[in-house]
């Protein structure tokens, strides 16, 4: 299985890490940090990614397990994010708020032929240009 389209599942799940990582951060007043980034493929099969941006670290999918397929794709999984939010924007975790997160997700999408998602049920499936959906990964 494969990872569903990664512009606009990092939009979703970048947004929950970072201000995660900023409230846990004491330094930071109330009000919200604005954050941006991309994720790059390690292994795509085994569910690993890079963050680079607002987030600098490591992203799995730690779990993924599919309850249904038809006429609804239903699954639910775990993920973390282990890193930092990158203040000093040099790319690195130095002297930055850094941690682990953890994520429980419950996946729902529905497919057209050929393989196409229509609509997503996960916070991370935000709609994006960048092309048609694939199949989450699978736990190593």
């Amino acid at each position: 299985m494969r990872i569903h389209n990664q512009r606009a599942r990092v939009l979703g799940v970048v947004a929950a890490a970072g201000a995660a990582l900023a409230v846990a951060s004491p330094a930071h007043g109330a009000g919200s940090i604005p954050i941006s980034g991309t994720q790059t493929v390690v292994d795509e099969n085994a569910g690993t990614f890079k963050m680079h941006g607002s987030l600098v670290g490591d992203w799995a999918v730690t779990s993924f397990h599919v309850l249904d397929t038809s006429p609804v794709m239903h699954a639910k999984g775990t993920e973390r994010f282990a890193g930092c939010l990158d203040r000093g924007r040099d790319g690195s975790c130095k002297g930055d708020p850094s941690g682990t997160l953890r994520f429980t997700i419950d996946y729902s999408a529905l497919f057209d032929p050929p393989g196409r998602r229509t609509s997503c049920g996960a916070p991370a499936c935000i709609p994006s240009s960048a092309g048609p959906a694939r199949s989450p990964p699978r736990a190593a």
